[in-house]
């Protein structure tokens, strides 16, 4: 057998194994190639992309670099090199390789897809429009290109063009669910035009899986909740969060431990010991935390249309580079942030200025030139002890709502796949929402002054008090922009893209009283707790 033979003999069997998930396999077998011929860019791409998904970043990282400096045109090493920069929270980076590889225009709708799906994560909105549409043109009838191009619409705030790869992802596949998903929650559903029927009919044929049956069951929620059908929307809620719940086999007390250790890790005593005087010094961050469902989109669209402040969105920074300081800190499949008790332990002997320095250079090239930006990851909360030590002048703002709408809010959503699992049981709601409540008494206890609490009920009642105190608290002027925040054209992934480009409204306020009669053991359990539900 020649070399060549041998080496496409390895390259089946290498991507027969990623395929199947024997990802060690992978691995050996791709090494194997780069020892025969190590001069061949395909071995190195192999070992590269066998070594990402089994989440080793950093080696990862290195694999591909050496596939590109092998093969610089070749789209798929800078695809995946660029999908490891990301994963290790180095956007800037990525976003630049990102941009090498879309100039060579790649000419397969695999590739183009991934790339546009690649651009979305790192909050560059615009990019995917062009590289989605040129995909559909190689592949008319892919559904997942379609859908894909319909949530970047969404983003961008076309929601009648959203609306129309929707359909069209299902014209391509009725068993699109998600798009039954995203439709129901870009309109508001009448009793006389609505997709119940429809949405029923697919549930009772049978569907592939659990999670696409939940997904549905989600938008049949909703469609019911539009008209006034609140018992049968609860009903489906409830049985959607089952699915996932089945699924999931989530721990509410890995969470509820989790935030233990950190309250134990930073706590008065260390941060007495510890005055937050070593981080780097930077005034740029604005982190915008709380529960999911809480208001936070809305804080950031109102701060985000000031002229000095640029909305990063999401953003992953501080976890990621907490892994790049930490050797042996793990990545969980595929290079997704694994967080652990250990790894909090491990966090307080870290170099804090580095680690404040790297999270602010991982958005360089994003925040382009703004002297200030949001950070929008709600569970930021986690951290609150870790962004005071990294970055002392940051400011953290803590949006609030009442309990119950909240964890209403949180269960009749369907979340991306991994996040918010506590959402899918009203039983581990309440556990996580006390947990939570906790563990802010401690950040407050422990930094006092330092956050500031904002009510998303005061706020949607006194937009314009609110806003002021804000950017007060920010340092910042007002501008009356930041009262017309509807108006800013910045994309945004948050469920709530629509409503944010609306005028406030107050009607979501008190919302989970539709379901009062349904949720009494939850009204019990806050109430035995000493939170009120009417606040």
């Amino acid at each position: 057998m020649t070399q060549a033979q041998t080496a496409e003999q390895l390259e089946r069997i290498v991507n027969d194994a990623i395929q199947h998930g024997r990802f060690d396999a992978a691995i050996a077998q791709s090494r194997e190639l780069t020892e025969i011929d190590p001069g061949n860019p395909l071995g190195w791409f192999l070992l590269g992309r066998a070594t990402r998904l089994s989440g080793e970043l950093k080696k990862a990282s290195a694999f591909q670099e050496k596939a590109v400096s092998l093969d610089a045109g070749n789209t798929q090493s800078l695809l995946e090199l660029a999908s490891c920069y990301f994963g290790r929270g180095l956007s800037a980076k990525s976003l630049e390789v990102l941009d090498r590889m879309e100039k060579l225009e790649p000419d397969d709708a695999t590739t183009s897809g991934r790339a546009a799906m690649l651009y979305n994560r790192l909050g560059e909105h615009s990019k995917p429009l062009a590289l989605f549409q040129n995909a559909l043109i190689k592949e008319p009838n892919t559904a997942g290109l379609h859908f894909n191009l319909a949530e970047t619409l969404r983003f961008n705030g076309e929601f009648g063009k959203a609306d129309a790869e929707y359909n069209a992802a299902l014209r391509c596949d009725e068993h699109c669910y998600e798009a039954y998903y995203e439709l129901a929650n870009l309109h508001t559903y009448t009793r006389e035009t609505n997709h119940t029927r429809k949405i029923e009919t697919l549930l009772n044929s049978g569907v592939r899986s659990r999670r696409g049956a939940a997904k549905l069951l989600y938008a049949l929620a909703k469609e019911y909740e539009d008209f006034g059908e609140h018992k049968r929307a609860f009903i489906n809620m409830v049985r959607a969060g089952e699915l996932l719940a089945q699924i999931n086999k989530y721990d509410v007390k890995a969470d509820a431990g989790f935030f233990k250790e950190m309250s134990d890790t930073y706590s008065k005593e260390y941060v007495d010991a510890n005055a937050v005087t070593g981080g780097f010094e930077s005034q740029t961050p604005i982190f915008i935390t709380g529960m999911p469902r809480t208001g936070t989109t809305l804080v950031e669209r109102i701060l985000g249309s000031h002229s000095k402040v640029y909305p990063v969105g999401e953003h992953l920074g501080l976890v990621t580079q907490l892994h790049e300081l930490i050797p042996e800190a793990e990545y969980a499949s595929g290079g997704l942030v694994f967080l652990s008790n250990n790894l909090i332990r491990q966090s307080i002997r870290l170099d804090h200025k580095q680690l404040g320095l790297k999270y602010i250079e991982s958005l360089h090239g994003r925040i382009k030139n703004h002297p200030y930006f949001t950070d929008k990851l709600p569970i930021n909360f986690y951290y609150i002890g870790l962004i005071r030590q990294a970055l002392p002048n940051a400011k953290i703002i803590h949006v609030t709502r009442n309990p119950m709408d909240t964890c209403i809010s949180n269960f009749k959503q369907y979340f991306t796949e991994g996040a918010y699992l506590f959402s899918y049981s009203l039983e581990d709601l309440s556990a996580y929402y006390m947990a939570y409540r906790r563990l802010m008494d401690h950040w407050h206890n422990v930094h006092p002054g330092v956050i500031l609490d904002v009510s998303y009920e005061d706020l949607v009642n006194d937009i314009e008090g609110e806003s002021k105190r804000m950017l007060n608290y920010c340092g910042l002027d007002f501008e009356p922009e930041c009262l017309r925040f509807y108006e800013n054209k910045t994309p945004t992934t948050s469920r709530s893209a629509r409503q944010v480009r609306e005028a406030v409204y107050t009607s979501s306020a008190s919302g989970w009283k539709r379901y009062e009669k349904y949720v009494r053991p939850l009204v019990a359990h806050f109430q035995a707790n000493g939170i009120p539900v009417d606040r």
